[in-house]
């Protein structure tokens, strides 16, 4: 619960000095920075019930982070993930690293974090490891194309029966949890501000 707090509370920070902070060089690596993207997830699940179950899915993220130096970036994200089935909302530390100090670079990146427990969102552990290329289509457009790797660890509860007592008249519900591997590859496109 400590961990979940300090991660709003630092999202919360980065987003609003970004939205009031000028970055000192936008076309260099500098300063403060938001990138949101738009992806196609692919891959497969296993459970202890099905292993290699095929899932796609939509997803949406945002990283908001500073350059700690030209080829250092460090920052928090958010995102929803829209599997087949279910929905995953991780919230994740952003490490990237970039290839020159340009406007246009090749990174690449680690996210580390956890799905928090929303309904009906499940909850587990999230890694994302990838590359991309951040470039300029004019003078104020910066877009970025990435290919990430995810994989998600799922907790989830599923009622495996349901038992009516007519002389006490009351309903008990059986429900087993359930570990879900999800592996996916993600194709993104975003815009930096």
């Amino acid at each position: 619960m400590k961990l979940k707090l300090i991660v709003y509370s630092f999202t919360f920070f980065l987003f609003a000095i970004t939205t009031t902070t000028k970055a000192q060089d936008f076309k260099k690596n500098r300063g403060f920075f938001n990138t949101t993207s738009f992806g196609y997830l692919w891959g497969k699940e296993a459970n202890q019930i099905e292993v290699n179950k095929k899932v796609t899915g939509t997803s949406i993220e945002t990283v908001t982070g500073f350059f700690v130096n030209p080829h250092l970036s460090l920052g928090v994200g958010v995102g929803i993930n829209a599997y087949t089935n279910y929905e995953t909302f991780p919230v994740f530390f952003d490490a990237r690293g970039y290839l020159k100090d340009k406007k246009n670079t090749a990174f690449a990146f680690l996210q580390l974090g956890e799905s928090v427990d929303a309904l009906p969102v499940e909850e587990g552990l999230f890694m994302g490891l990838g590359i991309g290329y951040k470039f300029f289509t004019s003078d104020k457009l910066c877009l970025n194309v990435a290919a990430t790797y995810n994989r998600q660890w799922i907790d989830a509860f599923h009622k495996t029966s349901e038992t009516f007592d007519p002389d006490s008249n009351t309903v008990t519900i059986e429900e087993n949890e359930y570990t879900y591997q999800v592996n996916s590859l993600r194709l993104s496109v975003g815009i930096c501000f």
